[in-house]
């Protein structure tokens, strides 16, 4: 079985103050929309997750009913809205979480 260990930022220096974790599920399917430019993604918007625009974020797959970290190109963007990508082809989707601290 796998621990999962989040790393909280105590002081809440997010942008919403909130030391909270955010969290979101994903399916390893139709929650990775259509494939652009060879890539698969799911984007995060900083408006959503209302962490700061420089924010800890870890990735996690489903596997047997357990979650397991997992590595994966995250890309933040100025504005702090976070992207996953995988790739088409090979198709690398999975279920999983994303924990943004």
């Amino acid at each position: 079985m796998a621990s999962e260990y989040i790393l909280v930022n105590a002081s809440g220096t997010g942008s919403g103050g909130d030391a909270t974790p955010y969290t979101e599920t994903f399916n390893a399917t139709t929650d990775w929309g259509a494939p652009s430019g060879g890539f698969y993604t799911i984007v995060v918007p900083q408006s959503v997750h209302d962490k700061s625009v420089e924010p800890l974020v870890q990735l996690y797959e489903l596997v047997s009913g357990n979650f397991e970290q997992v590595d994966a190109e995250i890309i933040v963007s100025v504005a702090g809205d976070i992207t996953i990508r995988v790739t088409e082809v090979i198709d690398t989707r999975f279920a999983g979480k994303i924990v943004i601290l």
